[in-house]
């Protein structure tokens, strides 16, 4: 049986950080995460948004060097390593995610390594889009597909996407409820072992 979150045994406090891979910061995607960052903090949690578009991030070349992190993303890894949940969050262009949320993700290969794993770290996926183009899913679907391979930790419902500025029904409902799902898997992660 799921423990209520009120259950849960509380210490240091909840960290989270939202990702925005969009390059708009005003945008309907860093609009869905700012809305979640709020019910985060509602729940005493530490949270913020990180815009890909200030990272300056080099694009990734393919190489796992993790004794010799690259200065541009070891500040951002840094974060995301003291980090509970991470939400990443992206336009869809082209039926699928934004470049800056793909070299994000490409960049990530350096944390196979012990030193910079993310393994244990619960992660959830929003994506937005126009109405009139459908790419949503895919754009999820690859975002969970390197967090899983990652060793991130999902919780129920921790994929939601729009298209255009409202979404169906059953997704404004899930980003009211977001902050509590994702807080009480971190709460039951934070209870495990951590043998993954």
């Amino acid at each position: 049986m799921l423990l209520m979150e009120e259950e849960m045994p509380r210490s240091s406090p909840v960290l989270v950080y939202a990702i925005n891979g969009s390059s708009r910061k005003n945008g309907q995607t860093a609009r869905r995460l700012n809305s979640i960052v709020a019910g985060l903090r509602r729940r005493k949690a530490k949270a913020d948004l990180i815009h890909l578009v200030d990272e300056n991030l080099a694009f990734s070349d393919g190489r796992q060097e993790p004794d010799s992190v690259p200065p541009d993303i070891t500040t951002l890894l840094k974060k995301l390593r003291q980090a509970d949940g991470i939400i990443l969050g992206t336009p869809t262009y082209w039926f699928n995610m934004s470049g800056l949320m793909k070299n994000f993700l490409d960049r990530l290969v350096v944390t196979d390594e012990t030193k910079w794993t993310l393994e244990g770290t619960v992660v959830g996926f929003v994506a937005t889009g126009s109405a009139q183009e459908d790419g949503a899913m895919i754009a999820l679907s690859n975002m969970a597909a390197t967090a899983n391979h990652l060793g991130l930790v999902t919780f129920p419902y921790s994929m939601i996407y729009f298209r255009g500025s409202r979404g169906p029904m059953w997704a404004e409902e899930d980003v009211r409820r977001y902050a509590a799902r994702m807080v009480t898997m971190i709460q039951l992660v934070r209870r495990h072992d951590g043998s993954w």
